[in-house]
């Protein structure tokens, strides 16, 4: 039998990943709403729409964290990257609905 003081569950990572892909795609979508000013409502809900999505995997991250006895890395270090994340896509978002305003 073979013990592993690390635990196998890269659930954590996946998720910080696909965190990191909606960034990516409410950068691109951000960079859109910039450029072409006819179709800024569209553009503006894609964002908004992305931005659910991140909180979504948030809470997920937060309840998966929560049920999780031994993690991967340390849990306030967990909770600190998927806040983080989190945070990139609501700033995003509040720059693209001040644009919209003024």
């Amino acid at each position: 039998m073979k013990l592993s003081l690390f635990p196998r569950d890269l659930t954590f990572f996946q998720l910080f990943s696909k965190q990191a892909d909606l960034i990516v795609e409410s950068c691109e979508t951000f960079h859109k709403f910039i450029e072409n000013q006819a179709e800024q409502e569209k553009h503006m809900q894609a964002i908004t729409d992305l931005e659910h999505k991140g909180d979504d995997l948030f809470r997920e991250i937060a309840h998966r964290l929560n049920a999780t006895f031994l993690t991967p890395i340390d849990r306030e270090d967990i909770h600190s990257i998927g806040s983080a994340m989190d945070d990139v896509l609501d700033l995003i978002q509040g720059s693209a609905e001040r644009m919209l305003l003024y």
